[in-house]
């Protein structure tokens, strides 16, 4: 077991929702990451059991356990180097071929029969439709439109001015599907200075349009264009991405009223 030889127990990532520390025993190294929840356990370590390769390098899952009456833990294998937040800008852009070929490694991925949507541990999804799924998603935003204004940060006329649009961008979206991280990159990619070696957290993951993740990216990064670095890179490969701003845009809406009620509700 790990909990006889733990040996410089170090906080290596302190997210919204949980915390990572790296530790050293006799047999390697490794990380324990803590949660209330252990559903985003529970995919990481089908993540790696399926979709881990030598372009896709996700870190192995040891153990999931239950740690007192509120917390779950995971001990995974640790990747070498650290987590591109932790490198500076320029040095981030020139990972990004690095970034783009991983990620179009994750989006070339042989899925199967399955449907759309968030894929659940046993790696099956449930939407009939990639448009039933982003209908779906904007559901829980809607109560925001009922609200009085005043009673939160969130001001009802603005939700409703953006679920207007975001249903009519919805039109726009095809119903492909691609395996999609949605949550890829900053925190979740670590890089040893030279090559991507860990691709974390696959809690958000799911079955649908690939461009979901570089409106991800394109949504938290302020200095970098990943939106254009990408619509050339498949202009050059020759990937079809029809509609692609409009579909971006739907994304990141969607994005932006997470991120949003996330915030307000804190």
């Amino acid at each position: 077991g790990f909990a006889l030889d733990i040996q410089s127990l170090t906080t290596i990532k302190e997210g919204e929702t949980s915390q990572a520390f790296s530790f050293s025993s006799k047999t390697g190294e490794f990380v324990i990451r803590v949660n209330p929840e252990k559903h985003g356990f529970e995919k990481d370590k089908y993540a790696h059991e399926h979709f881990n390769s030598p372009k896709v390098p996700i870190p192995k899952t040891f153990q999931i356990g239950k740690l007192g009456d509120n917390f779950y833990y995971s001990i995974t294998e640790k990747a070498a180097g650290k987590i591109i937040d932790h490198f500076e800008k320029e040095e981030v852009r020139k990972f990004i071929p690095e970034l783009i070929n991983v990620l179009d490694s994750i989006h070339s991925f042989d899925i199967g029969e399955t449907q759309f949507g968030d894929w659940e541990i046993d790696g099956k999804s449930t939407e009939t439709s990639w448009k039933n799924y982003l209908h779906k998603l904007i559901r829980g935003f809607e109560g925001y439109e009922n609200k009085t204004p005043g009673s939160t940060l969130l001001e009802p006329v603005v939700v409703q001015r953006l679920i207007a649009r975001y249903k009519q961008l919805v039109d726009y979206c095809p119903n492909i599907r691609h395996l999609v991280h949605a949550d890829y990159g900053f925190n979740n990619l670590l890089s040893d200075g030279k090559k991507i070696t860990g691709v974390i957290d696959w809690e958000l993951s799911k079955y649908g349009d690939f461009l979901y993740d570089i409106a991800w990216l394109s949504f938290w990064e302020t200095t970098i264009d990943y939106a254009d670095i990408f619509l050339k890179h498949y202009q050059e490969t020759n990937v079809s991405v029809p509609n692609f701003h409009e579909r971006l845009l739907c994304y990141k809406l969607h994005l932006g009223l997470g991120a949003l009620s996330f915030f307000s509700d804190s």
